[in-house]
């Protein structure tokens, strides 16, 4: 049996992967992959994806934390520091 790629119109071999979407068919060298992580809360019934969501380390968070209050502070001030 003979299974053509729809983008690139070559031959799939048996030993290949492929993609099969809405009833076309894509080699290896066509599609990319990527896998997408989702989050769930205790036992709430929805599902957040990676999209929605930021993962950190607790260093990483606090450094967040530290870099959006000192930006809140410069907006505030115009970066003026108005302690005595």
């Amino acid at each position: 049996m003979t299974i053509i790629c729809e983008h690139c119109k070559r031959n799939i071999h048996d030993t290949e992967r492929l993609l099969e979407f809405d009833g076309d068919v894509f080699c290896t060298d066509c599609f990319s992959e990527r896998v997408e992580i989702y989050y769930r809360i205790g036992d709430d019934e929805g599902w957040l994806s990676e999209s929605e969501t930021e993962e950190y380390t607790y260093e990483e968070y606090i450094q967040r934390i530290d870099d959006f209050d000192s930006d809140l502070f410069n907006r505030q001030t115009g970066g003026q520091n108005n302690e005595i």
